[in-house]
């Protein structure tokens, strides 16, 4: 109708704000195309707002009701809730997941999530668990195994039993027998200095993520389980012998020295964490050596071609993991206004 109200031009260009609604733009360019034949027109809708808009549109046509995460003034979530309810789909609106508990959400069998692109990872979170306990009696399975991994995830649990099994695999490269003890040591040790490390530097390592909740309320009991956990992987090594006890030893020193100013004031970095990258490096390292190096330490095996394969295989795998995660978390510093390390 606008279109038609438009006086003769002879020059016509069209443009978007680059979260516009791609179909209705769709429609209006070809408004004005039927009108202005000589129209110019500028793909100016970015691809991931396009791509999101989509999956929206797909996801609401095939869910009982839509969750939009996202900053009222946000016009890019904004449009995202628009189409959702254009489908006819029961379609909530939200900034954090405390807005839920307002909205009967039990009656719906599958809930769909989307958010807008500048909403941080850790509430998106954070709406997916609240939501999972809002899950109708149907899903009453469903719900149990996802909060179960959401627990194990949030507490570190995952990433030690994800140590042990880097162990595992670690000693079939190097073809000697599996040892329980060993096992225990790799999840044990990942789980303290995972811990321990998030609280000698809160910010870096608990504020604004999506276990800052689950730590924060229970901090004196998580120390005291990271400091057992420390303690009995010490125990265990010792029992192995001498050389995998100091070896352990020394990692789980450099390990806990990672947050600490042990350089001079003055410099530019104080610790090592201000290094660019050494959170990387320092994970793989740490990783490998209690999975591949000291189990083969403690049985007296010497350097081989198994041993440095399966310290590099780990090693690989941790540092990519570890990148994966800081690109995922550039977004919610940037959001929070604080560096990634």
């Amino acid at each position: 109708a606008d279109v038609e109200r438009l006086p003769p031009l002879d020059k016509v260009a069209i443009v978007a704000q680059t979260t516009q609604d791609i179909d209705l733009y769709g429609e209006i360019v070809n408004a004005v195309k039927g009108r202005f034949p000589q129209a110019v027109v500028f793909d100016t809708i970015c691809d991931s707002t396009e791509k999101r808009q989509k999956e929206v549109r797909d996801l609401a046509a095939r869910m009982e009701a839509m969750v939009i995460v996202g900053g009222r003034n946000s016009a890019n979530t904004r449009r995202l809730a628009e189409i959702s309810e254009h489908q006819g789909t029961p379609t909530l609106y939200i900034e954090t997941a405390e807005e839920l508990k307002d909205h009967p959400l039990g009656r719906y069998n599958s809930i769909g999530v989307s958010a807008g692109a500048s909403t941080p990872n850790w509430i998106i979170d954070r709406v997916v668990s609240g939501i999972a306990s809002y899950q109708a009696p149907s899903g009453k399975r469903v719900k149990m195994l996802f909060n179960l991994w959401l627990f194990l995830v949030r507490t570190d649990v995952y990433a030690a039993a994800g140590a042990g099994c880097l162990y595992l695999a670690s000693a079939l490269v190097q073809k000697f027998d599996l040892h329980l003890s060993y096992f225990l040591i790799a999840a044990l040790y990942v789980y303290a200095m995972h811990i321990l490390n998030r609280f000698m530097d809160k910010k870096a390592g608990i504020i604004g993520s999506f276990r800052e909740e689950t730590y924060l309320e229970r901090e004196a009991l998580f120390i005291f389980l990271a400091v057992m956990a420390l303690l009995s992987a010490l125990i265990l090594a010792i029992a192995q012998g001498i050389r995998p006890f100091l070896l352990l030893f020394l990692i789980s020193f450099l390990g806990v020295l990672y947050n600490a100013n042990v350089l001079p004031q003055g410099r530019h970095f104080r610790s090592l964490k201000e290094l660019p990258g050494s959170k990387n490096v320092s994970m793989s390292l740490a990783w490998a050596m209690v999975t591949a190096v000291l189990p083969g330490v403690g049985l007296g095996f010497s350097v081989s071609a198994g041993m440095v394969v399966a310290f590099l295989f780990v090693f690989t795998v941790v540092f990519i993991r570890s990148v994966i995660s800081d690109v995922l978390d550039i977004q919610n510093d940037r959001l929070i206004g604080r560096e990634t390390i």
